[in-house]
């Protein structure tokens, strides 16, 4: 986005469009953007995966997960990795970044949040 244009805030849809620990995506202009709930908190990134370009929207909202000893996994940011459903890419919601190479992966993300039962992102 172009720094010297000023940031638009949209309604998307009322919050109870996106109930808590679910995923949606929402069209705003040209852009296809991902919105994830978790709690009070919304995240707003780009619905494509940097990968090989599949709609994050497809994937599966999950958690990462974090080996302890053989068999035994604990749950790690549960609610806020999208698993895409191509090749099983984890993509943090919370900042857009892909969990195994965080530095040269990245997608987009938009300040989003819910104030009077409505969802707003800035683009």
């Amino acid at each position: 986005m172009d720094s010297d244009q000023p940031r638009q805030r949209i309604r998307v849809f009322s919050s109870n469009e996106l109930p808590d620990g679910t995923m949606r995506q929402a069209r705003i202009g040209h852009r296809v953007l991902l919105l994830v709930r978790r709690g009070d908190t919304v995240y707003a990134l780009r619905d494509v995966c940097p990968h090989q370009g599949a709609p994050l929207s497809a994937g599966l909202l999950t958690c990462a997960r974090k080996t302890a000893s053989v068999g035994h996994y604990e749950p790690e940011h549960p609610g806020v990795i999208v698993r895409c459903p191509w090749h099983n890419w984890e993509i943090d919601v919370s900042c857009g970044a892909v969990r195994h190479d965080r530095e040269r992966f990245r997608i987009a993300t938009y300040p989003a949040g819910i104030e009077d039962d409505q969802v707003f992102v800035e683009v």
